[in-house]
């Protein structure tokens, strides 16, 4: 399964569909600002806010990509994109840079594994990608070069050091808003607003 898919990425940071019981309010809608806000009724608590603003879209909020810090897109993705169904990766283009993290380079390794008889990996060489899976969490990006370098696999980094990507829960979050996002946005048919500028 691609390591982008939404489904992939859904059961694997959350227990269960984040802002299922979430509802979208229409906070301010003028020509030059529209912002909404998604949250539970009744409480503030993981909510989200989404605001277009000077060309960009804002995304910040308790339950957020970025630490909860929020994610601002490249300028000219307004509200009407963001209100359909989005590829994981498209999205993730328009708001985050690519980074290397421990869960991206432990599902690399182990499609690597679960490949090896393409690759013609030894059972010493098996184990040894088995043992850096096991430790990808207390690695980094210099520790895992030099790890592969140490095993003699360092052919593995001739398209790059396993776990350059997005940040897979930050992605994951991502990818949760705008399915609540398009969904709600869809029901209310909030859409025709924009006809009334």
């Amino acid at each position: 399964m691609h390591i982008l898919d939404r489904r992939f990425l859904a059961k694997k940071y959350f227990t269960e569909p984040l802002y299922k019981d979430h509802i979208l309010t229409l906070e301010l809608f003028t020509e030059n600002y529209k912002s909404f806000y998604l949250h539970k009724p009744g409480t503030r608590i993981d909510s989200v806010h989404i605001t277009e603003s000077a060309g960009h879209l804002c995304i910040y909020g308790d339950l957020c990509p970025n630490d909860n810090r929020g994610v601002v897109s490249n300028p000219g993705y307004q509200i009407p994109w963001f209100s359909k169904p989005l590829s994981v990766g498209y999205m993730c283009s328009k708001f985050m840079c690519t980074e290397w993290n421990a869960d991206t380079a432990e599902h690399e390794l182990q499609e690597l594994l679960d490949e090896a008889e393409e690759y013609d990996f030894s059972e010493k060489e098996r184990e040894d990608i088995t043992e850096l899976i096991e430790n990808i969490h207390d690695s980094s990006e210099e520790i895992l070069c030099n790890d592969l370098w140490a095993i003699d696999l360092g052919y593995l980094l001739d398209d790059g050091t396993p776990g350059w990507g997005y940040n897979l829960r930050d992605a994951a979050i991502l990818s949760a808003i705008n399915v609540k996002f398009s969904k709600c946005f869809e029901e209310q048919n909030v859409i025709e607003l924009y006809g009334l500028l």
